[in-house]
């Protein structure tokens, strides 16, 4: 009877244990309302961060929108979380400056219909958020990197037209004063 106690106890709290590390670690306010979200922080300027969720989304086709600090898409097939359309909610925070800034990102996500995740989920909801939102500073390195990349390529470009401009402006002022020196030349013969 008390090893059946015990075991039964045991289960209770294993159950309630498992339960809480399934809640969300943190709430996103939408619409006023507090809703269970996961959150990571990671060093990364916080518009390099929105910029690059932003291109991460519609290259995937999504439209990204932004409303008074959070930032949104509808309908969304993601397969890292689920088959199912969903609404994925961000919002993102910075702290500090230069390599000390920090930036924290909430995300919450609601079915396509009127249901926020939370206490009433599949059970490896929040496994597969925290996975997803673990695998976004990647994301926004790879943005950031092909940005830098895209800006050196259009400086070196432009260097390029540069120096081309110039060529040509000094095979101009060749031939200018290739032909000064000839009418000079000319007007020496003539006196």
């Amino acid at each position: 009877m008390r090893k059946n106690l015990s075991l039964a106890l045991l289960t209770v709290l294993l159950t309630f244990s498992v339960a809480n590390s399934l809640k969300a670690q943190s709430t996103i306010e939408i619409e006023g309302v507090a809703k269970p979200a996961v959150r990571i922080d990671f060093n990364a300027n916080d518009k390099n961060v929105k910029d690059a969720l932003e291109d991460y989304f519609e290259k995937m086709g999504h439209k990204w929108r932004s409303k008074r600090g959070l930032y949104s898409t509808t309908k969304t097939s993601l397969p890292q979380l689920s088959p199912n359309k969903m609404d994925l909610f961000f919002s993102i925070h910075s702290t500090g400056r230069g390599v000390n800034e920090l930036t924290t990102l909430f995300m919450g996500i609601k079915p396509s219909v009127d249901m926020f995740i939370g206490d009433t989920i599949p059970a490896d909801m929040f496994g597969k958020m925290n996975e997803f939102v673990k695998t976004l500073p990647a994301v926004v390195a790879e943005y950031v990197k092909q940005k830098e990349i895209n800006k050196l390529t259009k400086k070196a470009a432009n260097d390029e037209a540069d120096r081309k401009k110039a060529e040509r402006k000094a095979t101009k002022q060749t031939n200018e004063a290739a032909e000064s020196k000839k009418k000079l030349e000319e007007a020496k013969k003539q006196k």
